[in-house]
């Protein structure tokens, strides 16, 4: 057997010149130019010669089956590529999208699987010696129409194509009106793969069969070749109608933004705080510093995810360098963040006067893992001012400044049991400082180092005993807490970078 006998009957089935080579083992060729590419294949379309039983050359021009190819329905027809390349690059929703790469994402029919099933087992038949049950016999007709569409969509749009899903997506659906008819034997040759529900055949439509029920059950090696020839076709018939383009949609790329924000305020939540179905605040962290971004990269405001390393409560004020956040921007109309633009953005943050955010930057999705890596290892520095009922002594001083780590035990605050399930937990206090307020001797700062999860306010005033040890029963009387700081957190991401120049 060689290619050409393969080509021979291929064509003669009436496969187009272009599954012709994806069944000739056309993988690595160049489908821009099928006839040159037949070619490095010892086929000559051009002088085609087909030989007769008697061994004598018998001339006979090769046709070209290109409309009715019973393998892709007319989809690598060049009156259907050039209709569905101008509709792509005429598709006025690419217009918003700022981005210098894009792809393409092809849905098929999956009338076009089972016709693949049939010329599958149908060239096993023909050339058993040299097609097997387990290996395709051919290059996949999705990855076909990338490598004939894409290069030319990126040289009409000057565009660079993106195969990491970081680029505008192109999502080109077609559909073919035979469809539901041709799968609907499918019943017959397996009818334990059906859903119960669909009581007979007379019921099946397109969802009756899932791209992925198909591959899982219908391939030569799953079927019985004698009992699927007598419902289905083998080699498929020519088609009565070919493919048709359906739609065509566009996305955006997924980005992704992150950097530091400073909490100023005493009265604001990180996230929108609702409760018992109620808005309790105007505002919130994240809805600050989304709302700029949003605008930036043209895509609403409830789209955007904001996803933070921890969260501080409503009362209390995050300084320091900040607290690491990162949004998760979906569809985006844009893929660069000039510098300009993030420190306008930080700047109009800024004007709030309740938050500010520093080191905007674009991140790959990868570095997310910092976020979470380590949650619950991270130290955090945090500064309380604490009350007591006596003024404070040396005693309680030398007490209160502690060097040496010491664990807790710590159960799930009364005041986030709503919304955090009991536990109990252990934390590690790594260091303590205690210093007094001239100007009211009953007043105590205290820096605490603390893994990351403690509940602060539990340490310092124990809440009847649910966190032990806690800054109360160190000292052996009365303390709470006035108010809070987050003032540092280790975590070294994402990197300084000054986007505010003089």
């Amino acid at each position: 057997m060689s290619k050409i006998d393969v080509f021979d009957y291929l064509n003669e089935i009436g496969c187009c010149n272009t599954c012709n080579l994806r069944y000739v083992n056309g993988r690595f060729s160049n489908y821009l130019n099928i006839e040159k590419s037949l070619l490095m294949h010892g086929i000559d379309i051009s002088k085609k010669l087909s030989q007769s039983e008697s061994g004598e050359p018998d001339p006979k021009r090769f046709k070209e089956n290109e409309d009715g190819c019973v393998a892709c329905l007319g989809l690598f027809s060049t009156s259907n590529l050039d209709a569905v390349l101008e509709q792509i690059l005429q598709c006025p929703d690419l217009l918003p999208y700022q981005c210098d790469t894009i792809l393409t994402s092809i849905s098929l029919p999956i009338m076009l699987s089972l016709r693949r099933l049939s010329i599958w087992l149908a060239l096993i038949e023909k050339f058993p010696k040299h097609f097997s049950l387990t290996e395709p016999p051919d290059t996949s007709i999705k990855d076909v129409i990338k490598l004939i569409v894409n290069p030319k969509i990126c040289d009409k749009l000057n565009k660079t194509l993106e195969i990491n899903q970081s680029g505008i997506m192109v999502n080109v659906f077609f559909e073919h009106v035979d469809e539901a008819d041709e799968l609907k034997p499918l019943w017959d040759v397996k009818p334990e793969v059906f859903n119960e529900r669909y009581a007979t055949p007379r019921k099946f439509n397109r969802e009756f069969m899932t791209r992925n029920a198909f591959e899982k059950h219908f391939n030569p090696s799953k079927v019985d070749a004698d009992i699927y020839k007598k419902h289905v076709p083998v080699p498929p018939n020519l088609p009565k109608n070919v493919l048709k383009l359906d739609k065509i949609t566009v996305n955006g790329p997924t980005i992704f933004v992150a950097g530091r924000y400073r909490k100023l305020t005493r009265s604001l939540s990180q996230t929108p705080w609702i409760l018992h179905g109620k808005r309790m605040m105007e505002e919130s962290v994240s809805e600050i510093i989304v709302e700029h971004f949003a605008e930036f990269f043209g895509i609403p405001v409830d789209k955007v995810i904001f996803s933070s390393s921890g969260r501080e409560d409503v009362d209390v004020r995050c300084l320091g360098k900040g607290r690491p956040f990162v949004l998760e921007i979906p569809d985006s109309h844009k893929t660069t963040l000039p510098k300009s633009i993030a420190g306008n953005i930080e700047k109009l943050v800024e004007k709030s006067q309740k938050v500010s955010i520093r080191d905007i930057q674009l991140v790959k999705r990868e570095e997310l893992i910092h976020i979470k890596q380590g949650e619950e290892n991270k130290k955090k520095m945090y500064r309380a001012l604490c009350v007591t009922n006596e003024p404070v002594t040396v005693d309680l001083l030398r007490k209160l400044n502690i060097s040496d780590e010491f664990n807790i035990e710590q159960m799930t605050p009364i005041r986030v049991l709503h919304r955090r399930p009991w536990r109990n937990r252990q934390r590690t206090v790594y260091e303590v400082k205690a210093s007094i307020n001239k100007d009211d001797p009953r007043i105590i700062i205290l820096d605490v180092t603390t893994q990351a999860g403690t509940y602060i306010k539990e340490l310092v005033h124990g809440e009847f005993g649910r966190t032990n040890p806690s800054i109360r029963s160190i000292i052996n009387q009365w303390i709470d807490i006035v108010a809070l700081d987050v003032m540092r957190i280790d975590l070294d991401w994402p990197p300084e970078v000054d986007n505010i120049t003089s």
